[in-house]
């Protein structure tokens, strides 16, 4: 969707601090063991196996899509914008997936969301 100032894609890493991971200690970040590690953008990422674990973001504009990897030690996962909530999703895939699509919403009225 285009507004009056155009359109514009914004890439935010994970290691961002406009991202709050809760609880911190439920999170990993660039394990520097990982020979996989430079297939991820920027060469980071987080990681948790807590059930209850969130990261979230304030964002301006219309849509967001959270990028990421997908493999067969990955599991499911929620997705929530403006108290509306997605589930079912998965990280898992039989091989290796980096840089993927994981979630994606779009047409949102422009302003911010959480």
């Amino acid at each position: 969707m285009s507004t009056r100032f155009g359109r514009y894609n914004f890439t935010i890493d994970d290691s961002s601090p406009m991202i709050t991971y809760d609880p911190v200690a439920a999170w990993i970040d660039d394990v520097a063991a990982d020979r996989n590690l430079r297939s991820f953008f920027q060469s980071s990422y987080h990681v948790t196996n807590q059930a209850s674990a969130s990261a979230s973001l304030t964002f301006t504009g219309t849509g967001i899509s959270i990028i990421g990897s997908k493999a067969n030690t990955h599991d499911t996962f929620e997705f929530r914008v403006d108290n509306q909530t997605i589930t079912g999703l998965t990280g898992f895939a039989g091989a290796n997936q980096f840089q993927a699509v994981l979630a994606q919403i779009k047409g949102l009225r422009f302003g911010s969301h959480t």
